[in-house]
């Protein structure tokens, strides 16, 4: 298949089919193992069996945070009228943030970690040299993905 382009998106599509497929696989065996093998049966039969396991393993907040997270999804799929700007908008405050991240990630390296695991000497440079290289990659593609820019 082509886009209006001419470029193969056959490619990106077993991409994303094999990410949602990994996803879905991961989230049902985590619901099974924290289900139990032995209660499948009431699993079954169960209208939430999600939210269950949430509380069981994280408490009242951790099944209260799952159904808020589920109907935010459900309404936006509702109410916004074009769920790919949506998404381009995130990839690029995603991208613009990165900078930021990346700052935070190594500040931490440098100053939190335990004496014997901090960067020092060359891996320091290294780390920061990267992160500035993929920081600025970053805001460039975010910059360059605004339509109109």
């Amino acid at each position: 298949m082509r886009t209006q382009n001419g470029r193969v998106i056959g490619k990106a599509a077993l991409v994303s089919l094999t990410l949602v497929g990994l996803a879905l696989t991961l989230s049902a065996y985590a619901l099974t193992v924290g289900w139990g093998l032995n209660d499948m049966d009431s699993f079954a039969k169960n209208g939430a069996p999600g939210v269950v396991v949430f509380h069981r393993y994280l408490g009242v907040w951790g099944a209260v945070a799952l159904v808020v997270l589920a109907v935010n999804s459900a309404m936006a799929v509702a109410l916004i009228p074009n769920l790919v700007a949506l998404d381009i908008a995130v990839e690029v405050m995603n991208a613009l943030l990165l900078p930021l991240v990346l700052s935070f990630l190594v500040a931490l390296a440098i100053h939190a970690l335990p004496p014997e695991h901090r960067l020092r000497g060359w891996y320091l440079w290294l780390v920061v040299g990267v992160s500035l290289v993929t920081a600025g990659l970053g805001v460039y593609g975010g910059i360059t993905s605004i339509p109109g820019w």
